[in-house]
């Protein structure tokens, strides 16, 4: 269920003029889903031997509210500010049961395992910005910003338990038994709370010279200005665990009848004692937290103009960039302090082939900082996956320049074809990693050395009404954008057990996104399908030891057919997912940068697809 509500206000006092757009939504939506989980402990090319096989029944209810609240004044045609407001409300409830066998510990037994998570973010971001003309003409502005951003996360009470009985005792009313750790952890009958804020305030001033005719499309321009920003984040976590009491008083008969207690009451505050009860051990150390801070200084400048047939844009970027993290680790203080000056140019050459074509081509560097959680030295247990989360404080900027090679064409307005292709060179690029640890796989991040892709792009957009005279054609045009990629990671000759000669983690060896859209004015009447898909890409990097995790193609189709009636109704039917294809990760065996069919599924999973009706009114018509 959703509601939404919209306000576009203009008004003058005297002769100032306002502009006000303001628009609240709430939504509130429920979803479920079963889930393939699965480990293996041994694997070859054309098999895997199961460490454990899982079915997750996972439940979620997700509120959203969102609000938008913006002001533009004109205090004169040379002066106007904008004031930018955006809250977002997200709570997300999420249940997950996990049920089948672990074939290593305990393989006689079913299990039943829990997890109840509750995750709260809210956001906030605000801007205000003025913007003043000069000149005779106006061939100047100069516009200044000043920005505040606040991002809240909370996790109050995320639970989580394990459960066990004989297989001997299926299909009988003989209860499942609560699996209680020997010593306190983060993965076995316990619950996490965690706060995390950030915090931003940005200041940034912008000027703008045009020269010649402001008419003409074609003028010369030259801009200039800086821009800074003070980030800071604090985040804490805590964890406790139920276990028996240490001790000779303990009686065991007790414990196994309060093990065998309903989930809903065993740990009731009643049954937590010292004596024949449990007793929680507290599991939080000084590791469970950490606080960060990030503090950018840019300047700019660049200029842009015709010479001849060609139009060109030049300028550089100097970011100075400081960020720092302090937390602890097992093995004392962690300190992190990472000053960078990142130089970064840019130019673009356009050559006008004819009024509505050009050929392209553009040379750019550009940075990818790590974040606050990929430098942290905490660990985050994912229940999803059963791994760890670490953050790696050794992290390094990446740095990637950038060539691009396009022929651009225009034959209409609105219209567009383009082919291009380019070449990204990357130095320290930033990877997630799969590790082994004594019972459970470590997620955590690190540089390969360095990497390299190339590839093609295909973009087209197009009206159909040049094809024909009929009404279908008329309001009918596609969008096709398509891009082939090929990728490959250097790691380094010293690197033991690494996959060599593989992909860039995250990068897809195509992507596909095409639409096609009608719309009749006349009648009201409109559609829309979506459709869009990427190659397999690497979700986390493995080794030889234990090989890297996979993400499979997945087709996707959204469909919307809308129709506007008695002027200030519109009725809309959206489905989305409607091809309801799969989720999929696999375990790459024999580590050729493959997925074949007698390969290792990690998880698969199905959404559903999505049907949605909704109703639109317009209280009041725009002048």
């Amino acid at each position: 269920m959703g509601l939404n509500f919209s306000l576009s206000l203009p008004f003058s006092v005297g002769s100032i003029q306002f502009n006000n757009v303001t628009a609240v939504s709430y939504s509130n939506s429920y979803q479920y889903y079963a889930a393939d989980f699965k480990r293996y402990n041994s694997f070859d090319a054309t098999s895997a031997v199961e460490r454990f096989s899982f079915q997750d029944n996972f439940y979620s209810n997700d509120v959203r509210i969102n609000a938008v609240h913006n002001w533009l004044i004109n205090f004169s045609d040379r002066f106007r500010v904008e004031f930018k407001n955006l809250f977002v409300q997200l709570g997300e409830n999420e249940t997950t049961q996990r049920f089948g066998t672990d074939f290593v510990q305990l393989p006689n037994y079913d299990r039943i395992n829990y997890a109840y998570h509750y995750l709260s973010r809210t956001i906030y971001s605000g801007q205000l910005e003025g913007t003043h003309d000069f000149g005779e003409t106006e061939s100047s502005s100069l516009n200044w910003v000043f920005g505040y951003n606040n991002v809240v996360r909370n996790e109050p009470d995320y639970r989580r338990f394990r459960t066990l009985r004989d297989k001997a005792f299926e299909g009988t009313e003989e209860p499942f038994i609560m699996q209680l750790p020997p010593a306190g952890n983060l993965f076995e009958t316990g619950r996490f709370w965690s706060d995390l804020e950030d915090k931003g305030y940005s200041h940034g001033l912008n000027f703008e010279k045009k020269f010649g005719d402001k008419a003409d499309k074609r003028t010369a321009t030259i801009k200039a200005g800086y821009f800074a920003e003070y980030k800071t984040r604090s985040f804490d976590a805590r964890y406790l665990n139920y276990l028996y009491p240490d001790g000779p008083d303990f009686d065991p008969a007790i414990g196994e009848e309060l093990r065998r207690l309903p989930l809903d009451v065993i740990f009731d505050p009643s049954n937590i004692k010292k004596q024949d009860g449990f007793v929680i051990e507290e599991g939080t150390t000084s590791q469970d937290s950490y606080e960060g801070k990030n503090i950018l200084g840019a300047a700019y400048i660049s200029t842009s103009f015709p010479l001849g047939k060609f139009d060109i844009s030049a300028g550089f970027r100097g970011e100075y960039n400081v960020q720092q993290l302090t937390a602890l680790s097992n093995t004392g203080l962690v300190e992190v302090d990472n000053p960078v000056f990142a130089p970064l140019p840019m130019l673009n050459m356009a050559y006008n082939l004819t009024d509505r074509s050009l050929m392209r081509v553009a040379y750019s560097r550009t940075v990818n900082r790590p974040e606050f959680r990929e430098l942290a030295p905490f660990l985050y247990y994912q229940f999803e996956y059963e791994a760890g989360v670490f953050g790696n404080p050794e992290l390094e900027t990446a740095f990637i320049n950038n060539i691009d090679l396009r022929w651009e064409m225009y034959p209409n307005p609105g219209e567009m074809f383009s082919v291009g292709g380019f070449y990204k060179d990357f130095k320290d690029p930033i990877e997630t990693y799969l590790q082994i640890t004594t019972e459970t796989p470590q997620l955590y991040y690190d540089n390969a050395m360095s990497a390299y892709s190339w590839g093609f792009e295909f973009e087209f957009r197009k009206s159909l009404a040049s094809l024909g005279v009929s009404k279908l054609l008329r309001n009918t045009s596609v969008n096709l954008n398509a891009s082939w990629i090929e990728s490959q990671v250097d790691i380094g000759a010293q690197a033991t057990n690494q996959i060599q000669n593989r992909p860039l983690q995250g990068q897809s060896p195509y992507i596909i996104n095409t639409g096609l859209y009608y719309s009749d004015d006349e009648t009201g009447f409109s559609a829309n399908i979506a459709y869009n898909v990427f190659g397999p890409r690497i979700f986390s990097v493995g080794d030889k030891v234990f090989p890297s995790w996979w993400e499979l193609p997945r087709n996707s189709l959204d469909i919307q057919i809308a129709k506007t009636w008695a002027k200030r109704f519109e009725t809309k039917l959206n489905i989305q997912n409607a091809l309801d294809a799969a989720y999929r990760i696999y375990q790459d065996n024999n580590s050729d940068n493959e997925i074949q069919d007698q390969e290792a599924v990690i998880q698969r999973y199905k959404v559903g697809t999505q049907f949605a009706i909704s109703l639109s009114y317009k209280l009041l018509q725009p002048n």
